[in-house]
This record gives C-alpha cells, sequence and structure tokens, in this order.
C-alpha cells in the first residue's frame, strides 16, 4: 500500500505468524529520518482507523509514538500496551525475538520514554531476569527502582527472620 510519504507498508492482519520482514528497520537512523518517522505515523494513523486491534500495527505505531515523543498525548501507550497483552501469549521463540528488537529500538530513546517503555513492558512481562534485562540494555530508573525495591523487600525478609 504506498502512501502519501512514498513508503510502502506491507501487512497481512489475521494470518497469526510474524512476518520475517525486517519491520525494524524504520526505527534505524540510517534507513529513516524524523521527519519519515512522523510522516508514517500520520499515515499508519489514518490506516490504523480502518484495522483498529491489529497487534503488528499496534505495536509499530506505539513504538513510534515513543520514538517521536509521542507516547501519552496521543494512543501511543494504548496501542502498544494493547499489543503487548497480546504478545505475552506467543510461544517462547516468537516472544524472545519481538522482546529482542523492542528493546534494540528502546536504546535509542530519550531517558523519559526508555521510563515509559519498561514500565510498559513490565506490566506484562513481570518476570524478574526480564525486567534485569530490560535494565541492562535500557539503563532505565524505572527498572532500576523496581529491582532496588525488590531487593530492599528480600532483605527485609531475612532480616526479620534473623532478628526475631
Amino acid at each position: 500500500m504506498p502512501s502519501d510519504s512514498g513508503l510502502i507498508i506491507e501487512a497481512s492482519p489475521g494470518k497469526g505468524r510474524w512476518s520475517d520482514a525486517p519491520w525494524i528497520a524504520i526505527f534505524d537512523p540510517l534507513v529513516t529520518d524524523t521527519a519519515q518517522r512522523e510522516a508514517l505515523r500520520d499515515n499508519l494513523s489514518r490506516f490504523l482507523e480502518s484495522y483498529r486491534y491489529n497487534t503488528g500495527l499496534d505495536l509499530i505505531s506505539g513504538l513510534l509514538r515513543l520514538w517521536l515523543d509521542d507516547y501519552d498525548n496521543a494512543d501511543g501507550r494504548k496501542r502498544l500496551e494493547s499489543s503487548l497483552d497480546v504478545i505475552q501469549h506467543f510461544g517462547q521463540v516468537e516472544k524472545d525475538i519481538i522482546l529482542s528488537q523492542i528493546l534494540r529500538i528502546g536504546k535509542e530513546l530519550t531517558n523519559k520514554n526508555k521510563n515509559y517503555l519498561a514500565e510498559s513492558l513490565y506490566k506484562f512481562f513481570s518476570d524478574t531476569s526480564f525486567l534485569h534485562r530490560i535494565y541492562k540494555e535500557l539503563g532505565d530508573d524505572f527498572s532500576l527502582e523496581v529491582i532496588v525495591r525488590s531487593a530492599t523487600k528480600k532483605t527485609k525478609q531475612v532480616k526479620e527472620k534473623i532478628y526475631v
């Protein structure tokens, strides 16, 4: 589907499988610049009006909104979290591939948006080891705070058992 910006958007909603296409390239600064991403966001928003609740499109739209610092101003958070809610039920291999790509994109975000991304990921993937991975890859304050809070709670529990 050609868009006004000259980008071609291909989608296959309803097939139940993720494409092997390198869709992640739209987030590569060597492939697209901010103006192209803004045009893609605008065209994608119009497209999403016709294809509501499409996991892949919601994921891309949410990530674009994060990238363009427009996460809470529009429906970026809602779309990303809607897609993560579906992705959490995928097979482990597919989930790992998608989450790795999301974290790869996250490394390029501002600190504020890294925190938003970490918070949204944690809502659906709250495993401690994944939380540590989020922090290792993003270096965000949200994950660090949750990790420290959890460690403090465990330390208090051990202290209470020792001094009872």
